[in-house]
């Protein structure tokens, strides 16, 4: 059964009655007979690999209305479906149809745990819940003119009842869902166009809060007075200006370098940080305190994970200076304070861990020649953290005055 690369003149010519075996696809084969010129697929198929195996040949169509690169298209499908273990002559089941909720719960599971920190899983998990599943669970995102018009509405519908904010994050993850579902052909591609041209129901308020001198000078006491390691925490905070996940998550051997913190930030990128004289001094009262520990800010409840919430502290802490605050407006607040020290806003960027701007050069500094960003970061924290010393030097007398911690006890019973 000799077997050659067909071709369309081949094809033509041939008379009489033959099999024709064609080279390029397994078990393609042309019959021709005196009348007409049928194409067929031998192949063997098991049911499963302990069963018996069977030989087929499966007619695919007839010549010349199915020619030679469309014979072969469809043998190649035949084969595909064998590979993946499907039986060719049963027909394949309708694509089921996921509506937006069901959708969204394949995307908490399969998708937050593995692409996104803990903080965003949790924030994103509850927009789901709470938002999206309710008002828009039973679109059908396939269908993009209704799809569209439920969206709208239900934008709106939030932004009515004040909530503006939710509804922009509302918008933004529910395209995410969308989005991750087409590229995993969970759902038919038009999906795509579900939110294109939509954009925020409300303006962005952009955050401008930072905290004074005075604010600064008042919280302080109440920071020595919180527990060990939420005290720590705070002060980490303060004289770092690095983001609450990665301070919590922090482990020591990040900071085997000497004066050195080395860490990942958002985005997957390492990060060396140089530490001031304050944080160095930090850091080893929290090796005391951590015990056996790898984490600097050690779950007093769990023996293997680290402190995972600082909010009952910020609301002891705002109630003692009687000011509203977030934890990222101390972040915000550093980059003020570092500007006001005459720190260039580049230098600024790295100490925040900031992406640079793009070109050759930013790519460099960002990827490669992380020992760049060592020296100025220490000069600028250590100026940060003496001016932090400073301000809290000048604490009037009156005001609360500082306990020092004794490590490993806390007034406060956990």
């Amino acid at each position: 059964m000799p077997r050659l690369r067909l071709t369309e003149q081949m094809i033509q010519a041939a008379k009489g009655t033959v099999e024709l075996w064609d080279s390029d696809v397994p078990g393609l084969f042309l019959r021709v007979q005196p009348r007409k010129k049928t194409w067929g697929l031998r192949y063997v198929f098991a049911e499963d690999e302990a069963g018996p195996a069977s030989k087929r040949r499966d007619h695919l169509g007839v010549y010349p209305g199915l020619g030679l690169y469309g014979a072969r298209d469809k043998a190649r499908c035949v084969l595909r479906e064998l590979e993946q273990g499907r039986d060719p002559r049963v027909p394949a089941h309708e694509a089921p149809r996921r509506l937006l909720g069901d959708l969204a719960d394949m995307f908490i599971r399969d998708y937050l745990p593995k692409a996104t920190r803990p903080s965003t899983q949790r924030e994103w998990g509850r927009l789901i819940r709470v938002e999206l599943e309710p008002l828009l669970g039973d679109v059908d995102p396939a269908q993009v003119r209704e799809a569209r018009a439920r969206v709208r509405e239900a934008l709106e519908g939030v932004v009515a009842r004040g909530g503006g904010e939710t509804a922009n994050r509302l918008r933004v993850v529910a395209a995410r869902v969308v989005s991750w579902a087409v590229s995993r052909d969970l759902v038919d591609p038009a999906a795509s166009g579900v939110f294109v041209g939509i954009e925020n129901p409300a303006p962005t308020r952009v955050r401008s809060r930072i905290l004074s001198d005075d604010e600064i000078r008042t919280l302080w006491p109440a920071i020595q007075d919180e527990p060990p390691r939420e005290a720590a925490f705070w002060e980490f905070a303060f004289r770092t200006g690095q983001r609450r996940g990665e301070i919590m998550a922090a482990t020591f051997e990040q900071f085997a370098a000497a004066h050195e913190w080395r860490f990942i930030v958002k985005g997957g990128r390492e990060h060396w940080l140089s530490l001031p004289r304050q944080v160095d001094e930090l850091v080893g009262r929290l090796r005391v305190l951590a015990g056996k520990s790898p984490y600097l800010f050690a779950s007093r409840r769990a023996e293997a994970g680290h402190l995972a919430t600082v909010q009952k502290s910020l609301g002891r802490l705002k109630k003692a200076i009687g000011a509203e605050f977030r934890i990222h407006d101390i972040r915000r607040t550093v980059a003020t304070k570092l500007g006001a020290l005459g720190i260039v806003d580049d230098v600024v960027s790295r100490v925040l861990s900031h992406s640079s701007g793009g070109g050759g050069a930013a790519v460099t500094r960002r990827h490669y020649n992380l020992a760049q960003q060592v020296g100025p970061t220490r000069a600028a924290l250590q100026a940060l953290s003496d001016h932090l010393d400073a301000i809290v030097a000048e604490r009037p007398a009156a005001q609360h005055r500082r306990r020092p911690h004794v490590i490993g006890r806390s007034r406060r019973v956990a």
